[in-house]
């Protein structure tokens, strides 16, 4: 009569944890949340909030962020549901948790059922509840991350690719045709594909997904052909043909190209016609070079992987798929898949990707929860009775456990905190700062301090301090925002020389000691290195003041602020760029071939292919802001030329028929900041009859210079001839009076 019942309580079970989870655990937090704990919730806000208006507006947003390295796919299913309950984090964490947790549980739910055949209501169920309480599996998106919308994804491929091992075939009077569930294959290749669009690393999983399905027609044909016909026939229930072995081979090998075939074609069209900007930027974008910062020792990884999920866990899970394979309760194909699919997947991850993260254990959570049900039921297929009862209670107990000691933070001894952490799924409490209100007034004084066109360059690159944190806790105190605070560089593989940023900054922040996010801090050497100048005062900090006022973070760090007293020299930035060099020793994965040590509002600077380098500078606002000065970002010993040409435009782009005059200077430096050469070339529009304007810059007569004069439209050519290290500046100023025109010029660096 109890059994009767179980499925209920189990549903009901279920959807208890969906609901109280995510609403105990955001309630508990009191947290300025940044990066990608932040960035997926900002955006799905702003889709929202604008929906109401402009329904088509953020549709088309949407499609165009296909163009981008991060898509808003993910949004699609979230604006109806945060349009009703709102934008707030408990809105938005809810809407992950009943639109993609609450499935991906379901599916494997199905998933179980296709692979332990034994009462499949209870069996569905189950799995389900084991998967919500698996602490590990909710934390992805307890953080904020969508990434269980691309796992769902995944295994919705793999239940309905395991849903057809029952029947492959049909049999006609003298062939083998396939004509049942090919929907279905064409669906797989298609959801494998958006898996890949809505979170770029499931590249890996659809890889591992093709590589089983080609293991498992393998083995499919393989056995064929170790197998009679009518053995064949009779284990797949199909109905007994007079047919020959040759063509039952011919055909079963047919069908397995043909099925493999299939989702793969519906795979890549569907990347083409939704992704092509993807692809394209995935076949000229080096990857593992731009976030091999990011990188670990495969055995590190591996062990993140076990430590998040627990020894005990891991270990009932081998226990799981063991017994369940000696004993038979499991079907044996689908055991097959499913460990060739989750174990690929981590081989591939754990050579290739080579990184952690919270996000990152969902690749194998389908092959954690269907062992940790396989364990379940084997119990109560191998034992009876009491000895049953006991058992099921502490399986069931230690999950029970697993699940508390992995989301709340309890305290206890540190005898039992080294037993829970090498036993036990990792701690990934509600996220709390002790420091919540020091943060507020750093916030209040930077705003009434800071002008609304001050930058302020955050040094700091951790959870206590970051640019993207001083963001969001603005956003959060305040309904409008002033600060203006830079994108600074935290990853040496992934970013940019600090230096161009700091050109810009009226105001530093700089944590003592200096914050870093990732293990291994010599792969944030671009953090470091401003650390290191500020604290030692060399260098660009010479133009800063240390203000008074600081402010004590959580941990015993102090938080400083530097004021800018003076504007930074171009002799002073080559020598600060000259140390920052030597520092960090490789040149950072995004930076650019020239850095802009001085901007002008409305100057544009682009690259073109082969190192063309394209400018176009409107008329400055003022005379003090009149100017442009680039630094090579590289130092060289040999020499060069700069060559191109330039010539001056309206907005259509057409010629400009005005009056055009600007003044363009390539100067040399030492590494100590000591100019060596300079040579300066006017640019003279053709309808100008006015004298060329002289050089803007006092030239040292000490300094051999060389001055010519250029019509607008010829080309030019800058010959340095250097054979000692030297680093490289180009200058270009344009007249300020008398011109609506654009002035464009393009050039290129050639040894």
């Amino acid at each position: 009569m109890i059994k009767k019942y179980i499925p209920i309580a189990l549903i009901l079970f279920v959807f208890f944890l969906v609901l109280i989870i995510p609403i105990w655990f955001v309630s508990q937090e009191k947290f300025f949340y940044y990066w990608d704990y932040a960035g997926y919730q900002s955006v799905s806000r702003y889709l929202v909030e604008n929906f109401t208006n402009a329904p088509l507006t953020v549709l088309r947003t949407i499609i165009n962020s296909l163009n981008l390295e991060y898509n808003y796919l993910y949004t699609i299913p979230l604006i109806p549901f945060m349009l009703i309950f709102g934008t707030t984090r408990m809105s938005y964490i809810m809407a992950i948790s009943v639109l993609y947790q609450l499935p991906f549980a379901l599916v494997l739910g199905f998933i179980g059922t296709q692979l332990i055949p034994y009462q499949r209501k209870t069996v569905f169920w189950s799995t389900a509840a084991l998967c919500l309480m698996t602490p590990i599996t909710w934390v992805p998106t307890l953080r904020g991350y969508p990434d269980v919308g691309a796992a769902l994804l995944v295994t919705i491929s793999v239940s309905l690719y395991i849903s057809n091992f029952q029947s492959p075939f049909l049999v006609t009077r003298n062939r083998i045709v396939d004509i049942r569930g090919w929907w279905q294959l064409v669906v797989i290749g298609c959801l494998l594909a958006v898996a890949v669009l809505l979170r770029r690393h499931y590249t890996y999983g659809a890889i591992a997904f093709f590589i089983a399905i080609c293991f498992d027609s393998f083995l499919v044909q393989y056995r064929l052909e170790t197998t009679s016909a009518e053995d064949h026939y009779k284990e797949n229930q199909t109905e007994t043909r007079n047919i020959g072995r040759k063509n039952l081979l011919i055909d079963s090998l047919l069908f397995q190209v043909f099925r493999v075939g299939l989702i793969g074609c519906s795979f890549f069209i569907t990347l083409i016609i939704l992704g092509r900007p993807f692809l394209a930027d995935t076949l000229k974008t080096n990857y593992s070079a731009l976030y091999s910062s990011y990188t670990l020792p495969t055995f590190q990884v591996l062990l993140s992987f076990l430590r998040n999920y627990g020894w005990i866990t891991c270990i009932l899970i081998g226990l799981g798929y063991l017994l369940g394979f000696a004993t038979g309760l499991l079907r044996r194909r689908a055991l097959l898949f499913l460990l060739l699919f989750s174990n690929i997947t981590l081989v591939l991850w754990l050579v290739f990707a080579k990184q952690i993260g919270i996000h990152y254990t969902l690749h194998i959570a389908m092959f954690v929860t269907l062992g940790l049900s396989a364990f379940g039921w084997v119990l109560l297929y191998l034992y009876k009775g009491p000895v049953r009862a006991v058992l099921l209670t502490c399986f069931i107990t230690f999950i029970t456990i697993n699940l508390v000691v992995g989301l709340i933070p309890v305290r206890i001894n540190s005898q039992l905190s080294t037993l829970r952490f090498y036993l036990f799924s990792s701690l990934n409490a509600p996220l709390t700062r002790p420091d919540y209100k020091e943060v507020e007034h750093l916030v209040s004084f930077l705003r009434s301090s800071a002008s609304n066109k001050s930058m302020i360059y955050v040094v700091d690159s951790s959870g206590l301090m970051n640019f993207d944190l001083l963001v969001k806790a603005e956003e959060e105190l305040f309904e409008n925002r002033k600060l203006i605070v830079g994108v600074s560089p935290q990853v040496d593989s992934r970013d940019f020389y600090p230096l161009e940023l700091l050109m810009k900054a009226e105001y530093v922040i700089l944590t003592s000691p200096i914050q870093f996010h990732l293990s291994n801090p010599q792969e944030q050497r671009v953090v470091e290195v401003v650390s290191k100048i500020f604290t030692e005062r060399t260098g660009i900090a010479r133009d800063f003041q240390r203000l008074h006022r600081q402010f004590n973070l959580a941990g015993g760090a102090i938080l400083s602020i530097f004021h800018r007293s003076h504007p930074t020299s171009v002799e002073n930035a080559v020598r600060t760029f000259a140390d920052m060099r030597s520092f960090i020793g490789r040149r950072p994965g995004s930076q650019p071939d020239w850095m802009v040590l001085k901007s002008q509002s409305g100057a544009t600077i682009a690259s073109q292919p082969k190192g063309v380098v394209q400018m176009q500078i409107h008329q400055p606002p003022s005379e003090e802001e009149n100017g442009l000065i680039l630094l090579y970002a590289e130092e060289l010993n040999k020499p060069v030329k700069i060559q191109g040409n330039s010539k001056s435009l309206v907005q259509s782009g057409q010629k400009c028929l005005n009056s055009l005059q600007a003044e363009m200077d390539v100067e040399v430096y030492k590494s100590s900041g000591e100019i060596l050469h300079r040579k300066k070339m006017n640019i003279i529009s053709p309808s100008s009859n006015s004298k060329v304007y002289e050089d803007l810059k006092t030239i040292n007569p000490s300094i051999k210079h060389n001055e010519s004069n250029l019509e607008e439209g010829e080309s030019f050519l800058f010959q340095v001839d250097f054979h000692e290290p030297y680093y490289l500046v180009f200058i270009v100023n344009r007249d300020y009076q008398n011109s609506e025109c654009i002035l464009q010029i393009e050039w290129s660096l050639v040894n």
